[in-house]
């Protein structure tokens, strides 16, 4: 069963503080290279989630994870002179992650943000620099990486193995069905033909028993004749031919 999506940026609380953010920004219809102000790039990432925020909910859960909670903080605390290059490397981590979920392409405006970066990058202080190119380089392998570990994957990879140990199996039976099937229609065909023996042999024994009896009758019928007169007959004739 599918684990219930919890929204973030959908959240009442955290929707309210982002619009909040974007009164805070300076609004511009002109950004790129001639304007490097990373203000301006921050607020159309935020102008975006504010925008579509199912999108980035469903989209970004890696960076939520890891860095939403604080990236709602600084938002609700923000200070123009002070944080804004980190608050924008933080909404920069949404962007990549939205970059790298994402079916399609980004929109014209998020595109132009990470041309900015491409081009800029050394406009902005080392460690902020260094967020921006783990953002832009090392993220998707990591995000890749969370997700092969992820239960589910482990639980799918498990699943996999299983299948194929599985059916692998089912051939082994198969073959020793087929095999005991081979065996069962030889044993078959051995009865048959004892069958046709015994039949045969049984046929023999019936004309057998008929014949004999048939023959015993023929027999009875042939009688040799009572030739105990010619002997008495001839005993006679030779005592009156002595006297």
């Amino acid at each position: 069963m599918p684990t219930e999506h919890i929204p973030f940026f959908a959240a009442e609380a955290n929707l309210t503080v982002l619009q909040g953010l974007l009164t805070k920004l300076p609004e511009s219809s002109e950004i790129g290279r001639e304007n490097p102000d990373s203000r301006l790039y921050l607020r159309q990432i935020v102008n975006n989630i504010v925008n579509d925020v199912h999108s980035f909910d469903k989209l970004c859960t890696w960076t939520i994870e890891k860095h939403g909670s604080s990236f709602i903080d600084e938002a609700r605390n923000y200070d123009p002179q002070h944080n804004s290059e980190e608050l924008f490397a933080l909404a920069y981590y949404f962007l990549c992650e939205l970059e790298f979920a994402k079916q399609d392409n980004l929109n014209r405006d998020l595109r132009q943000i990470k041309s900015f970066i491409d081009d800029n990058l050394l406009l902005f202080p080392v460690h902020i620099r260094r967020n921006l190119t783990f953002a832009n380089y090392m993220l998707p392998a990591i995000i890749v990486k969370s997700m092969v570990n992820h239960p589910n994957m482990v639980a799918m990879r498990e699943y996999n193995e299983r299948y194929e140990s599985a059916t692998t199996l089912k051939k082994q039976w198969d073959d020793q069905i087929e095999q005991k099937k081979e065996q069962a229609q030889e044993l078959q065909k051995q009865l048959d033909n004892q069958q046709s023996s015994f039949n045969f042999v049984g046929l023999v024994d019936g004309f057998s028993a008929t014949f004999q009896p048939k023959t015993s009758r023929k027999k009875n019928r042939f009688h040799f004749p009572d030739l105990s007169w010619c002997v008495i007959t001839f005993a006679g004739f030779g005592r009156a031919d002595i006297h």
